[in-house]
């Protein structure tokens, strides 16, 4: 019969589409996490500069860094380079002469 799919069709079909699914899940989380890293790359950027100029105090710019990490991620920003997720978050720190 011309009109019939046989069982290894269908089980062709349904295995690239469940890895077609994975994959776009698997992309849709790196650019979810690619955004996400360079929006508080871009934030931290931000707050050393207004630090710099003397627009924000120590204090406003700790609790700016603090608030742009779920709580789940919170680098210890008073332990400079020691308790930091990233060099990237150690040097904000140093900069904004957060330390112990």
């Amino acid at each position: 019969m011309e009109g019939t799919v046989d069982g290894s069709m269908i089980a062709l079909i349904s295995i690239c589409g469940g890895l077609s699914i994975a994959v776009l899940a698997l992309l849709g989380g790196f650019a979810t996490s690619l955004t996400r890293t360079r929006e508080r790359e871009k934030t931290a950027r931000e707050v050393a500069a207004y630090l710099a100029e003397g627009s924000i105090n120590v204090e406003e710019a700790e609790r700016v860094l603090k608030a742009a990490h779920p709580r789940f991620e919170m680098p210890d920003l008073t332990e400079a380079g020691r308790g930091c997720r990233s060099r990237r978050a150690a040097a904000v720190a140093a900069n904004a002469g957060i330390h112990a």
